[in-house]
């Protein structure tokens, strides 16, 4: 069962024709995941001359954090730029650029837990498709055959 041939019933192609949406749903949404991770990454480089090991480390873990553990590190980083912030008057320039910061790390946490959401439902789907096919394709081998 891994490609579409004509001796498959309707009932096949079409379960085919999702799994192949779900798989490619799947790679989107791993595709934007890759982007996030690349995203982090950059916020960590851009924090690294504020001299904060602190935060450089917080933005390092969620640079390299598995997708469901980024909570804890996104909380330090986040607290540590606005900690900075708050060491500059209101008004001031880098005060701004921190609190950039932390608006942009929010932008891309949102990101990345929509993503990985999306991630799991399309394995959910892919899983559960994948499930129907192989009792389908089961149920016409024992009935003699796709098409009839």
């Amino acid at each position: 069962m891994t490609g579409i041939d004509p001796t498959h019933s309707p009932a096949m192609r079409d379960l085919l024709i999702k799994i192949a949406a779900s798989r490619m749903a799947l790679k989107e949404s791993r595709k934007t995941l890759d982007q996030v991770r690349e995203a982090f990454a950059e916020l960590a480089r851009q924090v690294r001359p504020l001299g904060d090991p602190g935060i450089t480390e917080a933005g390092e873990a969620l640079a390299t954090a598995l997708n469901d553990k980024r909570r804890a590190p996104f909380q330090k980083f986040t607290d540590g730029l606005v900690r900075q912030a708050r060491q500059h008057p209101p008004g001031a320039v880098e005060r701004a650029r921190l609190m950039g910061l932390v608006d942009l790390t929010n932008n891309i946490m949102l990101k990345a837990l929509e993503a990985r959401q999306y991630e799991l439902r399309a394995l959910e789907r892919l899983g559960t498709l994948t499930r129907e096919a192989e009792a389908l394709y089961a149920l016409e081998r024992n009935q003699g055959g796709g098409v009839h």
